[in-house]
């Protein structure tokens, strides 16, 4: 950390950065995992823990909790890209990803910046000394001399056009890193320039040499490309995604929980809900955009807003905290508000192929046999409206409605009457529902009438069940890594699938056996990972239920055999054969033939580092489709 100014106390003191203290002065401790906060209010003992987390070595906090502990009022303002914190009679800006903090409007220069993960905005441990009247030993006060006479700024998409009038000599440019920052040295450049914040930086800052060299910093907020030249008696500095200017209107716009879509012809829009992560999309083909603007939010709603061209419109792609309520306003322009959940303990998910609701911390049924359950359940005659009733005696699930509006749902309606549920599910289509419970929550899925030759892809393993691991290697990640190669493989040879899972979620064994047996699946491929204690073993197996290959009546042993050929002669690796298994759950109760595939061992370094490139799981994935297609030559 750079020393402490000897002034700093004097300057503070011009700046009028007083502290006002609670009922006590509150004790501060940091350790290495929390920042312990302990006071006493009312002659009672409060204490508070903020979370520490490690940013490319250093402590740091996230800014909003630490507001909160403090009893500070946090809000974010999207003109100026900053955090407003009112604590006490003082206010605090942090502009994101600069190291700029202005208290009371007075600038500070810090040596870490403030920093955004996931959308949470985190600062350097010791940010707490603002709200403790404490004084930070590495902040150095700039006063900066204002003129403007002499620069122009024009901002476009994510892009600026810097013009500093006047003639200049350039030494030399460049970029860095952590913090992102442009440097251009200029030789006979005098003028100061005040704070200025621009679409891609959050500040200009010069320095002068006794050598009459001068440099200008633009603390970027982003990793920009950029061009610099001479025109008209100017230079002309632009910063953008490739350092073009982008003049193209800004799509949307933010105002607290309210977007708005900067277009007066919205026509035959669309909305609908995705999941994992939550995000609710708006199509509208009638708008054209060309290139991708994304917007990250910091409120407690919305994480992030994404356009970009779609078919032949626009889709718009908001992305929230939860699987939040939402209203539209029509108007001249069609806005969108995010609301807070209105229904608790129920989610939706419709990512991929499988679509299911999650009940949360309630069992509806018997995981190893779905036909014992604790519900009940009706169907309307026309298989739209799906009814099911049960008991939620912790009252963790609330009423209301959760508006879905994708191919699948319209809306799902949740009512209670004391501990008694009853979810109605709206639907588009008729569709199958099947209802398993699994470490006290549950999955109703809701799958469709498939009437055609189809396989069913199951990446094993997921969620918390990690499978193998080496290091920070899970299998479960390999194993969705080459399902999802086996599926685009196959549906480029025109063979239809359907996965079981396409993000990190888990699915119960019983889970996905039934699911098959209830879509009549023609195949069922499993795909694995091994593991042995003899780190110098390695090789290819293909497991499946114990018996002989059929051809008349293909069975698991046919496909296994199809399988580990075309997936040997793929990869050229040690072939371990056909291994019978009687006792494995996907194996055994599934009703069509059925394999589940070790594609190498995680605890082998060499067959690992193969596994792991894109290039070798395409093989394996060309290895298996060619043996599902040898085996669809059978299944009639």
């Amino acid at each position: 950390m750079r020393k402490f100014l000897l002034s700093i106390f004097t300057i503070l003191l011009i700046c009028s950065l007083t502290y006002s203290v609670f009922a006590s002065e509150p004790v501060v401790t940091v350790s290495d995992h929390n920042i312990i906060v302990t006071k006493t209010v009312d002659k009672s003992t409060v204490i508070s823990e903020v979370p520490i987390i490690l940013i490319n070595g250093l402590k740091h906090v996230p800014l909003r909790t630490l507001s909160n502990v403090f009893e500070g009022e946090i809000s974010w303002d999207n003109n100026t890209k900053s955090i407003l914190i009112k604590h006490n009679d003082n206010q605090m800006m942090f502009k994101n990803t600069s190291n700029h903090v202005y208290i009371n409007g007075h600038l500070m220069i810090y040596d870490y910046p403030v920093t955004i993960i996931d959308g949470v905005s985190y600062a350097h441990v010791d940010v707490y000394k603002l709200f403790t009247g404490e004084y930070l030993d590495n902040v150095v006060i700039e006063e900066i001399e204002e003129i403007n006479d002499q620069i122009t700024i024009e901002s476009g998409y994510l892009s600026d056009k810097i013009i500093l009038l006047g003639s200049f000599d350039i030494d030399k440019t460049y970029l860095l890193e952590n913090p992102n920052r442009l440097v251009i040295d200029f030789t006979a450049f005098t003028p100061s320039i005040s704070d200025l914040v621009g679409e891609t930086f959050t500040a200009i800052r010069t320095s002068t040499s006794d050598n009459d060299k001068s440099k200008i910093v633009f603390d970027l907020n982003n990793d920009y490309q950029y061009s610099i030249y001479q025109e008209n008696g100017s230079v002309v500095i632009i910063v953008s995604i490739d350092g073009n200017f982008i003049t193209e209107i800004k799509p949307f716009s933010v105002e607290n929980n309210v977007i708005t879509l900067l277009t007066s012809d919205y026509t035959d829009y669309h909305v609908e809900r995705l999941s994992d992560p939550f995000r609710i999309i708006i199509d509208i083909p009638s708008n054209e955009l060309t290139g991708e603007h994304e917007e990250i939010i910091e409120n407690e709603n919305i994480t992030y807003i994404k356009a970009y061209p779609y078919e032949e419109g626009t889709r718009y792609e908001i992305a929230t905290d939860f699987q939040s309520s939402f209203d539209l306003i029509k108007g001249e322009q069609l806005s969108i508000v995010i609301n807070k959940p209105v229904v608790n303990g129920i989610n939706y998910y419709n990512y991929g192929d499988r679509k299911y609701i999650s009940v949360i911390d309630t069992l509806l049924a018997n995981r190893s046999d779905a036909n014992i359950k604790y519900y009940t359940y009706n169907l309307s005659d026309d298989g739209l409206t799906y009814k099911i009733t049960f008991s939620d005696s912790s009252y963790s699930i609330t009423s209301g409605q959760l508006y879905i509006n994708d191919d699948y749902i319209n809306s799902i309606f949740v009512n209670r009457l004391g501990e008694k549920v009853t979810l109605t599910i709206e639907a588009k289509q008729p569709f199958i529902y099947y209802v398993n419970g699994e470490d006290r929550s549950s999955h109703i899925n809701i799958l469709p009438k498939i009437d055609e030759t189809f396989v069913i892809i199951d990446p094993g393993h997921g969620g918390f069940d990690p499978g193998a691991i080496s290091g920070d290697i899970y299998e479960s990640t390999i194993n969705l890594d080459i399902s999802l190669k086996l599926e685009k493989q196959l549906n480029d040879l025109g063979i239809k699938t359907f996965m079981l899972r396409e993000t990190d979620e888990f699915i119960g064994v019983y889970e996905r056996a039934d699911l098959a047996n209830l879509l009549n699946a023609s195949l069922f491929v499993s795909v694995h990972i091994n593991a042995l204690d003899d780190p110098d073993f390695s090789g290819i197996m293909t497991l499946a239920y114990p018996g002989i290959p059929n051809y008349d009546y293909p069975n698991g042993q046919l496909l296994a055999t199809f399988i580990q050929n075309g997936i040997i002669s793929s990869t050229d690796a040690a072939d371990l054969g056909i291994i019978d298994r009687d006792k494995l759950v996907v194996l055994k109760d599934t009703n069509m033939p059925s394999v589940l595939v070790e594609c190498g061992f995680i605890t082998n370094e060499s067959e690992l580092s193969n596994m792991l490139q894109p290039d070798y799981q395409q093989l394996i994935a060309n290895g298996i489709a060619n043996g599902i297609l040898e085996t669809l030559k059978y299944v009639r």
